[in-house]
């Protein structure tokens, strides 16, 4: 393939004389213009264009948590950061969200970024509105890995526990797609009390 579309202007361009055609696969710009546009076109942008629009939900079509939650790389203080992407929808239309707030599903689908399916609550609202609709049963008063409801495995708490106090709560949160209220509770040892350390 001698040709191809820039995947910033949309224009074709072709492969020149000294470009080799495994460096042409990987070439996505024409220029090095539209690559530095594409590079700092603004952050809304690089968010809804990895967004699928349905009638329904809005699917997110980028990297997700291993609970399917969608996740967004930003920049805040020239630092990168990942934060789970229905929780920045959410921000884009009411502001900042508290400490503490869980972005909640509607809709139930953790890859739905539209707004209208969200709804901010705590931890206590979340675990009643999974009550609400069927999703939690008597499971919820087993322990850790033991109740079949549960997010996070051992190995998940004790990464939790070695990232805190480098790492803020909420940004462990955003990793593994739970509430920054949730770390906190692992971390005073009110949820996962039962987890004891393991030698490494």
């Amino acid at each position: 393939m001698d040709e191809k579309k820039c995947a910033m202007c949309g224009l074709l361009f072709r492969r020149r004389a000294r470009c080799g055609f495994e460096m042409f696969e990987k070439q996505l710009f024409c220029s090095p213009s539209c690559k530095y546009a594409f590079s700092t076109r603004p952050e809304e942008d690089r968010f809804w264009e990895k967004v699928y629009k349905t009638e329904g939900c809005w699917i997110w079509n980028a990297g997700t948590t291993k609970f399917g939650y969608g996740v967004f790389c930003v920049k805040r203080n020239g630092m990168r950061q990942m934060l789970l992407a229905h929780r920045y929808s959410f921000s884009l239309v009411n502001r900042d969200i508290a400490d503490g707030i869980c972005i909640c599903h509607s809709c139930d689908n953790p890859p739905c970024v539209r707004p209208s399916h969200l709804f901010p609550g705590t931890q206590y609202d979340n675990l009643l509105d999974m009550t609400n609709k069927g999703r939690r049963n008597s499971s919820h008063e087993q322990k850790g890995v033991l109740n079949h409801n549960s997010k996070l495995s051992e190995d998940d708490i004790l990464k939790i526990k070695s990232l805190y106090p480098q790492m803020s709560q909420q940004k462990i949160a955003d990793i593994f797609g739970v509430c920054q209220a949730h770390i906190s509770s692992i971390l005073s040892g009110r949820r996962w009390g039962h987890e004891t350390t393991k030698e490494t």
